[in-house]
């Protein structure tokens, strides 16, 4: 999780640490989770990229590494929308007890096909793996 430390100078010097905004995605839907990764793609907008993964970080290096911890500023933000713009989730989520399956088209023509890994923590779903 990115915290934010603002400082404002003036007559008494103030620094406030903040935390992001609440994410927009709905994290108790497989599918819509996996769906915000073409969405930041698609917009340029990584605000929500971070809040992903699993919170108690036991997802693959890739997904850290090329989802969770992409930003708009990163090397590799251009390669990130190459492979994830034209992406899309292309079945239903299978579900077994705490953990999800959600097939998805990515690539620079949006046809190769993967599936999204994710767990289940109390009432949210988060990025495992793929």
């Amino acid at each position: 999780m990115k915290i934010f430390l603002r400082c404002f100078w003036g007559f008494f010097g103030l620094c406030v640490l903040s935390l992001p905004a609440e994410a927009n995605v709905d994290f108790t839907d497989p599918e819509m989770v996996t769906a915000a990764i073409f969405e930041a793609a698609r917009t340029g907008d990584d605000s929500e990229l971070a809040a992903l993964c699993d919170p108690e970080g036991e997802n693959d290096g890739d997904t850290r590494k090329y989802i969770c911890e992409m930003t708009a500023s990163s090397e590799g933000w251009g390669e990130y929308v190459n492979y994830f713009a034209k992406g899309q989730v292309s079945g239903s989520a299978v579900i077994s007890a705490n953990t999800a399956k959600v097939p998805f088209l990515f690539g620079p023509n949006g046809t190769q096909k993967e599936t999204m890994n994710l767990i289940r923590r109390g009432e949210k779903w988060y990025l495992l793996s793929f």
